[in-house]
């Protein structure tokens, strides 16, 4: 004789009970805040370009600069700007012209002027004291650089804050001076 016995209503219930538990469960682990996905991709795109800067300098056996507003970044390189007569020595035959240096915009292929989101915010530290970032580029005919990375790859000790408008944490992204840069883990901001 076989039995037709089926599942209770009791046994119904308990299975879509744990069911609901595991779903539920799942649901809190992978959901994440997307102002954090946010924040890791910025600083990862601040990191490669870092790196990008560091590899151009060295490939090219030339020293590179970064200038930083809190919205831009943009890379100059020292070149020679003029040559003037030096019109003060005695024997003029003898004389070297006057040399003229300053930092000027660098292009090439892969490294170029980069705009940062306007939800960004960033902070420098130069040898752990804070920089001030301007908003935009500043009219005046001679940059002053932040970041200094020579052609073989030694740069300043510097750190970057990277933070988001209304959100409390950042992640840093750091240069100790000897080549590299590295990522920070999160944490909180103690003020932006």
């Amino acid at each position: 004789m076989k039995s037709n016995r089926g599942f209770t209503l009791i046994e119904i219930l308990i299975v879509i009970v744990v069911i609901a538990g595991l779903v539920s469960i799942t649901a809190l682990n992978t959901d994440s805040d997307p102002r954090e996905d946010t924040l890791k991709i910025n600083a990862q795109s601040l990191l490669f370009y870092l790196d990008e800067a560091t590899d151009e300098a060295i490939l090219n056996n030339k020293s590179i600069a970064i200038y930083f507003t809190k919205y831009s970044a943009t890379p100059y390189n020292w070149q020679l700007i003029e040559q003037e007569p030096n019109d003060n020595s005695p024997d003029p035959s003898a004389s070297k012209p006057k040399e003229k240096w300053d930092w000027t915009e660098y292009k090439s292929r892969k490294l170029n002027a980069v705009e940062f989101d306007s939800k960004s915010e960033l902070r420098l530290f130069v040898n752990d004291t804070e920089s001030p970032l301007t908003f935009q580029k500043s009219d005046i005919k001679s940059v002053v650089p932040q970041l200094i990375i020579q052609a073989s790859g030694i740069q300043s000790i510097i750190k970057f804050e990277v933070g988001l408008v209304d959100y409390e944490k950042t992640i840093s992204v750091i240069g100790n001076g000897a080549g590299r840069f590295k990522l920070s883990q999160l944490s909180q901001s103690e003020e932006l």
